[in-house]
């Protein structure tokens, strides 16, 4: 199969991520999930990927990515809270910028070049070029900076989809935002 075929998804598991796995799948797409250890893969049982558990360590992404060789890599894991405790400051930066710092440097290290990413439009609020509604926000756009290291010095083509409040059938509601 040839390498652009070849897909490695992180938040396959989620709602949209899911639904990217179907599409894929129909469309001949070999399927990589990259999936953290507390991860419910109940969206993408009986589908046939592979999946791979990422331990937090750059060194075993970048063997995963490495015998993955994918030809596009989709990111769109994140962890999303509308609003946030202190406790969770460190969890929204490790999910929401380290890991995909990991990800990026695992992929320039193997030549996989590829990368279709997702923020939201809650990092313009109001419309604004950058205004971030909540911290959740202010990951994202972090992540976008630290990308665009990579697409200067690596050689990684990206795009960022900016996803507005996403709901359909056979997802559940999630929490909004006090600023929107």
């Amino acid at each position: 199969m040839p390498p652009q075929r070849i897909a490695l998804i992180t938040g396959g598991s989620g709602f949209i991520g899911s639904a990217l796995v179907r599409r894929l799948i129909a469309e001949g797409w070999r399927v990589h999930l990259l999936l953290r250890p507390q991860s419910d893969p109940a969206r993408i049982d009986g589908i046939d990927v592979a999946t791979h558990t990422h331990n937090g360590t750059t060194e075993s992404l970048v063997a995963m990515v490495g015998a993955i060789r994918p030809g596009t890599v989709f990111h769109l894991s994140s962890l999303f809270l509308a609003q946030h405790e202190v406790r969770d400051v460190t969890p929204l930066l490790r999910d929401n910028v380290l890991f995909g710092a990991q990800l990026v440097e695992a992929m320039s290290r193997n030549g996989a070049t590829r990368l279709v990413n997702t923020g939201t439009f809650w990092q313009h609020f109001e419309n604004a070029g950058y205004n971030p509604v909540c911290l959740y926000a202010a990951t994202k756009e972090a992540f976008e900076a630290l990308l665009a290291y990579y697409v200067e010095t690596a050689g990684v083509k990206a795009v960022t989809l900016k996803l507005s409040d996403t709901y359909g059938p056979g997802d559940t509601p999630g929490p909004s935002c006090s600023r929107c």
